[in-house]
């Protein structure tokens, strides 16, 4: 997989996580909410190992997934999200995405990184 492709990969996987209200599992968290520390890293450990092939498959799934449980109207603006992200050039993703994260933290109450 190619450094552009895996950032537009990337790139729609914080779409989909941000597009409207998450997934709740079935214990009524966000799916990422029930991992501890240690399982994280081991997820994280365990995605540094596959494939390019392998990593784009488990995206192509998660986007899967959520798309699911989207409204009409989420679904639309992902949509419009998407064709924005795949317009634009590996250097204007690279520039885009701070102000992305930034964004999505706000949307979540979060306080911004500081860069």
């Amino acid at each position: 997989m190619t450094r552009s492709l895996s950032t537009l990969v990337l790139a729609a996987v914080a779409l989909v996580a941000t597009t409207g209200a998450p997934a709740l599992a079935a214990n009524g968290q966000t799916p990422h909410q029930h991992f501890t520390s240690a399982e994280r890293q081991a997820h994280r450990a365990a995605w540094e190992k596959m494939t390019p092939e392998q990593r784009q498959q488990a995206m192509q799934q998660r986007i899967a997934q959520r798309e699911a449980t989207m409204t009409p109207e989420q679904k639309a603006q992902f949509e419009q999200k998407r064709a924005a992200w795949q317009k634009m050039t590996p250097d204007e993703r690279q520039q885009a995405m701070p102000q992305h994260r930034a964004e999505w933290q706000q949307r979540k109450g979060q306080k911004p990184a500081q860069q």
